[in-house]
């Protein structure tokens, strides 16, 4: 059967299907019109990371963006109900492939993210993956499906006249070596397109993996004798691992790796297939040995190579299964993970991995890209993910944002990214720019801070990093949260050397935003309480100024605490109402916080859905076409009403009575709204 039959067999399935009670997911359909797939997952809260909940919106994207025939599957069970299985055999899904082997969900299993419910399911390579996602999400065995998402690396043309090394000096290195040098139990992985790790200025700072050197029981040498010594479900790997190997374009969107432990490219070379090494000379390279370069982490810490690119020049600058390097490189133990890549599109596979790397203890530190937008507005992943420390880039000879940086509150500071002198393969050197050379050298720098206090977590790590920046040239204080500072390599090695004494500074976030407890708005009215944790030194003064978006309003807008001690957590509180009209059906109200400790500023936002309870049916009526209604709704204000916009931009109200009240100062969803009889109000999206 080909696609378009299929289609209209499910849309066939759909109309016979739904009757007066709204779905629970919503229907395919209503993902396919609005083309986001909306996904929430839970808080963490594991003995080392917390992250509030999460929304994610997965986007339709351009095909060429995704994996052709291959998306990932989180079950609600841990094997495929015969309803999954059906949906799937639609798409002519051959295969269904759980994302952990044995070893690897032996290892994880006490991290309860559940990371072995994943498949990933091959099918037809001619339907669009996110359309096969927004099929399965309508199943209530799914609890999440989502496209893969192919990354690319960020890198800006080089300029050679710029001055070598200006970098070092302006994030002040030779001050930040005088409190330590870093150590060798310190690694920092190079997720990337493959890195010359024999280069003269690299290979002297090579991890090799404790579990595969040596001798095995029979007397081999254990990087060599073909089995897996550490049980990580890869042989031989001893240097580090190469996830894509010599595969061309075609060969890869056909599903075919070579897998290896060899992670350096063999072939002649194109610029993009340097970037590995770039990546690496920046955070890593051997410094203080007679030749080269110096680099932030150099002196004592080690690096793991992990090759996401292929050999071949047709997949050049791109990033192939990086998510499964980056698990792989916590569960190695790796404790600085530098991605300096990404790209568009949300994943909720790609967040729990980034999780499910906080919890074996690693801070993953990525580059925020070479568009010069806001973040906020066009987000990048990994850098936009919770948890993930998103570096831009500033000039090398000034503290002012480049011209090329993405910018925006995602981004948690800044570092130098142009004329970044850097290592080259075959025992060469170069200078390159871009935010991919700003996020190594923040590497090495977290690699130093780890060093110094082992004892760390990656989110103080992260919180240190950001509390000691310098700020932003031009930058007024009102423009802070969207571009926070620059990386002061000095003080973060300097400050809270102790917390009992010496120069010290609090690290004070809001970790969840609830109304009565709940993370989704479930009345008219109540307590709207903020829950802050103290990453750092005691903070003695705490304040909170809150605003929320125009439809609610909140008793106090600050609020305070005192003494709050390292890693302790506290609740501030005040009231919260909803305006009129209140938008039950498809609303979320927005609160903004600014969080000042003893003089150390931070931000954030929480978007808390609305859903108060409602008498409403759903209703989706073939014959009402091209309108796909979304609900109706009864809230005793003159009988059955709702509320929308038109594709125009007015916002109207509908009512029983068949009564319509236009105004430009109601807000809603973008949606088309239409009378399906006089007692009933649709809210509806034009198809």
């Amino acid at each position: 059967m080909n696609p378009s039959m299929i289609w209209r067999h499910l849309i066939v399935l759909l109309f016979l299907s739904v009757g007066t009670v709204l779905p629970t997911p919503l229907s395919q359909w209503d993902y396919r019109i609005t083309g986001r797939i909306p996904v929430e997952l839970p808080a963490v809260k594991t003995g080392t990371y917390q992250r509030p909940p999460v929304r994610l919106e997965i986007p339709r994207t351009e095909r060429d963006v995704c994996e052709p025939g291959r998306i990932a599957i989180k079950l609600r069970t841990t094997y495929p109900s015969e309803a999954v299985r059906q949906r799937l055999q639609l798409f002519g899904t051959r295969q269904m492939v759980p994302l952990l082997d044995k070893q690897t969900h032996s290892a994880l299993q006490q991290q309860a993210l559940d990371l072995n419910r994943i498949f990933i399911a091959h099918f037809d390579a001619g339907f669009d993956p996110f359309d096969v996602a927004a099929a399965l999400m309508e199943l209530p065995d799914i609890e999440y499906a989502c496209p893969l998402y192919i990354r690319r690396t960020f890198r800006q043309p080089n300029d050679p006249l710029f001055p070598q090394q200006s970098a070092l000096a302006r994030i002040q290195m030779p001050s930040a070596w005088d409190v330590t040098l870093g150590s060798p139990d310190v690694v920092i992985a190079i997720i990337d397109s493959g890195t010359d790790y024999e280069h003269e200025d690299l290979s002297a700072n090579l991890w090799t993996n404790p579990g595969e050197t040596g001798t095995d029981p029979q007397g081999r040498d254990k990087r060599t004798n073909g089995i897996d010594d550490d049980g990580n479900g890869k042989i031989d790997d001893w240097r580090g691992w190469d996830f894509v190997g010599n595969v061309t374009r075609n060969e890869y969107l056909a599903g075919t790796v070579r897998e290896d432990n060899d992670p350096k490219v063999r072939t002649t070379m194109t610029e993009e297939m340097q970037h590995g090494t770039y990546s690496a000379g920046a955070a890593i390279a051997v410094t203080d040995n007679s030749r080269g370069i110096a680099s932030p982490a150099g002196f004592r810490c080690r690096f793991l190579p992990i090759k996401c690119g292929s050999d071949d020049p047709s997949l050049a600058g791109s990033v192939l299964r990086g998510y499964e390097a980056i698990l792989y490189a916590a569960r190695l133990g790796a404790a600085v993970i530098n991605c300096s890549w990404g790209g568009p599109g949300a994943s909720p596979l790609e967040q729990q991995i980034i999780d499910q790397a906080h919890t074996l203890g690693a801070l993953v530190i990525a580059s925020a890209g070479n568009e010069s937008v806001d973040l906020e507005q066009q987000p990048l992943y990994p850098a936009c993910y919770a948890g993930v420390f998103a570096v831009g880039a500033t000039a090398s000879t000034s503290d002012q944002v480049a011209s090329f940086s993405n910018t925006g509150a995602p981004v948690a500071a800044y570092a130098p990214g142009v004329s970044i002198r850097t290592t080259r393969s075959n025992n060469a050197y170069t200078a390159v720019e871009g935010t991919s050379f700003s996020a190594p050298l923040v590497s090495g720098v977290a690699a130093l801070v780890r060093s110094l206090h082992p004892n760390w977590t990656a989110e103080q790590v992260a919180a240190q990093l950001r509390y000691t920046c310098d700020q932003i040239t031009g930058i007024s204080g009102s423009q802070r949260w969207q571009f926070y500072g620059r990386i002061n390599a000095a003080r973060a090695l300097s400050v809270n050397r102790s917390f009992d004494s010496g120069e010290r500074i609090p690290g004070v976030r809001a970790i969840a935003a609830t109304v009565n407890g709940s993370t989704t708005i479930l009345s008219e009215e109540g307590t709207l309480q903020i829950r802050l944790r103290n990453l750092l030194a005691t903070a003695r003064d705490v304040r909170v100024q809150l605003s929320v978006s125009s439809n609610a309003t909140v008793g106090q807008t600050q609020l305070t605490a005192s003494n709050l001690g390292t890693l302790e957590e506290r609740t501030v509180e005040t009231t919260i109402r909803l305006g009129t009209p209140l938008y039950f059906f498809d609303g979320t109200v927005t609160v903004s916080l600014t969080i000042t400790a003893d003089g150390i500023v931070e931000y954030a936002t929480f978007a808390l859905p609305i859903a108060l309870t409602t008498t409403n049916v759903y209703t989706r009526l073939a014959s009402q076409q091209p309108h796909s209604f979304v609900a109706v709704a009864t809230r005793g204000l003159a009988g059955i009403w709702a509320i929308g916009r038109t594709p125009s931009g007015r916002a109207l109200v509908y009512r029983s009575n068949g009564s319509i009240s236009d105004s430009t100062s109601l807000s809603g969803t973008l949606t088309t709204l239409a009378i399906v009889s006089n007692a009933t109000v649709c809210i509806g999206t034009e198809n």
